[in-house]
Order: structure tokens, then sequence, then C-alpha cells
């Protein structure tokens, strides 16, 4: 990699840097960085692979981030609303490569908590059918 091209990468990633990611996340709001599961009493030996299961089934998903940069949302955030369009570099900006930010009003603690409860059921009852015990 040559001078220039070393200037050029730390030029685009230092603009990128210095977009918000907030711009398009409305007053009052929140933006979704993710959740994390806490086990209440004993874990279970399998604790690995029930927190994988589990967070696989959280929804929604926060916006992606390469090296800790969420880079589809500061896309997202270049663009204006496009409207009906479907040309244009706003349309390619917010519908095609950006990601709209995922707000925390979008979350659904409820539904959440049943779904990993129904899914952890759903393990230990097929565990014993197997006749494999956990604790």
């Amino acid at each position: 990699m040559t001078g220039k091209q070393l200037y050029i990468l730390i030029s685009l990633t230092a603009v990128l840097a210095a977009c918000s990611t907030t711009k398009t996340v409305p007053e009052g709001e929140r933006l979704f960085t993710g959740s994390t599961i806490k086990w209440d009493g004993k874990k279970p030996k399998d604790k690995g692979t029930l927190n994988s299961g589990m967070e696989s089934r959280l929804r929604p998903k926060p916006n992606k981030r390469t090296l800790g940069i969420p880079f589809k949302l500061l896309i997202y955030n270049l663009g204006k609303d496009p409207g009906t369009k479907t040309k244009g570099l706003n349309y390619l900006l917010r519908k095609k490569w950006g990601e709209a930010p995922v707000l925390l009003s979008q979350v659904k603690l409820g539904t959440n908590n049943l779904i990993l409860e129904q899914y952890r059921k759903i393990m230990v009852t097929s565990r014993r059918m197997c006749g494999i015990k956990s604790t």
C-alpha cells in the first residue's frame, strides 16, 4: 500500500467516524445496541450452547458492526428519504447499502422473555427424553 492510498484510507475512515450514528434517531428515542442473557441461580453445564441458541432467537437484532463501527447505519444516515423513488443515490444509500437504525422502543421484552423461556423448556425436555442429565 502506497502512502497516497494509506492517506485516502485514513481520511475516509476519519470522515465516516465523524458521522453521527444517531442522526436519524427521533427525539426521545435511543439506539438499541444489543442485549445480554443473565442466569438466575444455578447455571446449567451446557450454558454456552443454551446462550448461543437463546441469542440467535432474540429480536430485534442490533445494527451490524464491523470493528465496532456501524458502517451500514452511517451509510444510511448519509442519504435522505427517497420517498417512492426506486432510483438515485438517496435510494441506494437508504434502501440498498444502508441499514435503518434499530430503536430501543422496538424491543419487546415480554415477547423475548416468552420465546427464551419456551426455548429453555424445550431444551430441558429434549435432554430428559434423551436421558441427558442437566443441572
